[in-house]
């Protein structure tokens, strides 16, 4: 499933995502994504902060196998980067970037019930098993 989320601007990227779980109030999904999910993220946020203010958007890097979450702030004409948070991997090796805190919504489904993932970043890498039991059709 391919999911998207205003704090990385309107980005879609593969991820798993718990079935029948909300992570707030307004229903957004609990997301999960593999590393090369979230190295592509941190490639398309690195890219927006080049047209935007600082602070505008967040930035991820990995530090090991940990991604570490910042944000810009700007003092005086000097920008420092503020570490808000640290992922580690879980068992599957994915990261819950944003999770509780970024209201992650899938991508909007097409008349037979699939998700289009065709704008999603990375949609020709495979998926890592998912620890939650497959959903009753």
């Amino acid at each position: 499933m391919a999911v998207t989320c205003h704090v990385v601007a309107g980005g879609a990227f593969r991820a798993l995502v718990a079935v029948g779980h909300t992570s707030v109030d307004d229903g957004a999904v609990l997301a999960r994504f593999p590393r090369y999910a979230v190295q592509l993220m941190a490639t398309h946020l690195d890219g927006l902060r080049l047209g935007d203010m600082p602070g505008e958007h967040p930035l991820l890097r990995f530090d090991g196998d940990t991604v570490v979450v910042e944000w810009e702030h700007d003092e005086l004409g000097f920008t420092r980067r503020i570490e808000c948070d640290r992922i580690s991997p879980d068992a599957n090796g994915c990261y819950a970037i944003g999770a509780y805190q970024w209201p992650w919504t899938p991508l909007p489904t097409s008349d037979d019930g699939t998700h289009q993932e065709e704008s999603a970043t990375g949609q020709d890498q495979p998926l890592p098993p998912s620890p939650w039991p497959a959903t009753p059709t």
